[in-house]
């Protein structure tokens, strides 16, 4: 990429000289007879300049004496050293500095002006004649309104070179150009490499480090200095390689708990099954109904996997209809009264008058309610209590299960809706729960588009919020 690079910069930069040089070379002879021909070297070019547009506003040379005289010195100013030739001064073209010394010096002032027909009526004194000879007309300075020549400004020492002259300062000026021209071109490209350099080479090392994240290597981290442009890219690509890291663990340990999950109803059924079949259990109801139990475990568990399989390709199929959700939290409340009895434990359930009716799918909801609440059951101690509520604010509908137990742990509370996660890891099999019961039911509040929350509620015990936009 560096060399690719440099070529394009390298393209760029002969592509811009050769413009440059192209339009140098076709122009530098045309504007330097431009310049001469209209007095350029001896200042009166400006001069001419003042006399045209004179000419434009007044249509006619009257009174240009005394505009000369009253305007600003500066304006009608020649430059100074140039030598006032004799009337006969027609071979008087070459290189100035071969007549210098032939005359005296004249006054910056010193110059005539013609009419378009060659009769000088401003600066006589100057010249032997009235009329301007065709010798002397070369040495002049045509005016031009337009295509159209309207007099002639003279110059007693007005040295106009020939074109052989012109031809060899262009040429001396296009030699520079050409030097110039190389120096410059050389410097950029020293600078178009070194610039290369530095600009891909923050490219340069996120290409080597994603060739190795592409190897399995994720550990892999950039620290790129520069541009806000550069170092956005360094950062994308470190929470990009951390994000994929993240995942190449979370998907270990996910696979590592559902062989756990799965290898400990299997042994049991295994070792019940081999009971039988040795004679040690006898074929009773009872030995089948603890294959049974196990076997339904098994069953949850790759329903749940299905389920959040579902999830993650966003295939959960809801099936919405508009429900009052506290008869359904009534419901399940009372579904779980002997529970609740059996341990001792006082549910209560509070919900504020007209609620409006929300599209939810019952049967997911209810899966999220069940959960929730046997969760709040297996961690209440006895004669604990268990407070729902719902009520309605100005943008939710907003559920609440609050329980007396120990509460969440304050390390556990980010990661409790990850999947196989569970903050107490010593009493899972007491309660007997697969470690997605949590993530699943995030997952279908978040489908119907709602918020499912947990945290600890004072003084003790854990506080799971629902919340659904009206």
């Amino acid at each position: 990429m560096r060399s690719r690079l440099f070529i394009a910069f390298t393209a760029v930069i002969l592509i811009t000289l050769i413009s440059v040089g192209f339009w140098i070379q076709k122009n530098t002879v045309q504007e330097i007879t431009r310049f001469a021909e209209r007095g350029g070297f001896f200042g009166g070019d400006t001069i001419a300049d003042s006399l045209e547009n004179y000419y434009l506003e007044f249509g006619s040379w009257d009174g240009v004496a005394e505009y000369i005289e009253t305007s600003e010195s500066s304006k009608f100013m020649l430059l100074p050293g140039k030598m006032i030739p004799s009337n006969n001064s027609s071979q008087m073209t070459g290189n100035p500095s071969n007549q210098q010394g032939q005359q005296n010096q004249p006054r910056n002032n010193d110059f005539a002006i013609a009419d378009s027909d060659g009769n000088i009526f401003f600066g006589q004194a100057h010249l032997e004649s009235e009329l301007l000879s065709d010798d002397q007309l070369e040495f002049t300075v045509p005016l031009y309104i337009e295509e159209e020549i309207i007099g002639y400004l003279i110059h007693p020492g007005t040295y106009l070179p020939d074109r052989d002259y012109i031809n060899a300062l262009g040429e001396n000026i296009l030699e520079a150009s050409y030097i110039s021209f190389a120096f410059a071109g050389s410097l950029a490209l020293i600078f178009a490499f070194v610039l290369g350099y530095f600009l891909t080479r923050p490219i340069n090392i996120l290409d080597k480090a994603a060739n190795k994240m592409a190897d399995g290597d994720y550990s892999q981290r950039v620290q790129i200095a520069g541009s806000p442009e550069l170092t956005s890219l360094g950062e994308t690509f470190n929470n990009l390689a951390e994000s994929i890291e993240n995942h190449r663990k979370s998907r270990t340990a996910m696979t590592a708990d559902i062989a756990h999950e799965l290898r400990t109803p299997l042994a049991v059924q295994r070792a019940n099954l081999e009971a039988i079949q040795d004679g040690i259990y006898p074929l009773d109801q009872d030995s089948l109904s603890l294959i049974l139990e196990q076997n339904n475990m098994l069953t949850r568990l790759v329903e749940d996997l299905r389920t959040l399989a579902q999830s993650d390709d966003d295939e959960l199929i809801l099936t919405l209809e508009d429900t009052d959700i506290s008869t359904l939290i009534s419901n399940a409340v009372e579904a779980f009264q002997a529970q609740t009895e059996k341990k001792d434990i006082q549910i209560t359930f509070e919900k504020q008058s007209e609620l409006p009716l929300i599209p939810i799918d019952i049967y997911r909801f209810q899966q999220v309610l069940n959960n929730l609440i046997q969760n709040a059951i297996s961690y209440t101690p006895e004669n604990g209590r268990i407070d729902i509520s719902v009520e309605k604010n100005s943008e939710n509908v907003v559920m609440k299960i609050i329980d007396s137990g120990p509460g969440i742990p304050e390390e556990s509370l980010p990661h409790i809706f990850n999947r196989f996660y569970r903050a107490d890891s010593s009493r899972s099999r007491e309660y007997g729960g697969t470690g997605l019961g949590l993530t699943i039911a995030k997952r279908f509040i978040e489908a119907h588009g709602g918020t499912l929350t947990a945290a600890n509620a004072p003084p003790s015990g854990a506080e799971f919020t629902i919340s659904f936009p009206l």
